[in-house]
């Protein structure tokens, strides 16, 4: 298997971006959900900027055609759905805790008022 500094560098994007995920729980803890959303927002926007950005370099350093010759688009299903599963699972964990901790907020708030 070729060593492709793309590839490698989708992956530290993509273990940073789940890092984001993850660290929306205690942000949103801490400082509200606004702040989580903000942290989840932001691994969003990594992965995908990450995903933008290393397929163009790959593009522009001819590493992306030897990808696709060397493995094709069966290691392309597999990265993906392994990066999508994986990530969708933490994103849909730290939103749906994120809309939990919202709504005690609203609760909190009619109640000082």
């Amino acid at each position: 298997m070729p060593q492709l500094g793309f590839l490698q560098a989708f992956v530290v994007l993509v273990v940073v971006s789940l890092a984001l995920a993850v660290a929306a729980l205690p942000a949103g803890a801490r400082a509200g959900a606004r702040a989580g959303r903000r942290v989840l927002q932001a691994s969003s926007a990594t992965l995908l900027a990450g995903l933008a950005g290393c397929v163009a370099w790959g593009a522009s350093s001819g590493e992306l055609r030897v990808f696709w010759s060397e493995m094709g688009l069966d290691a392309v299903v597999q990265i993906g759905a392994f990066v999508l599963i994986v990530y969708f699972t933490a994103h849909n964990f730290a939103s749906r805790y994120l809309d939990d901790r919202a709504a005690e907020e609203r609760k909190e708030g009619a109640q000082d008022a």
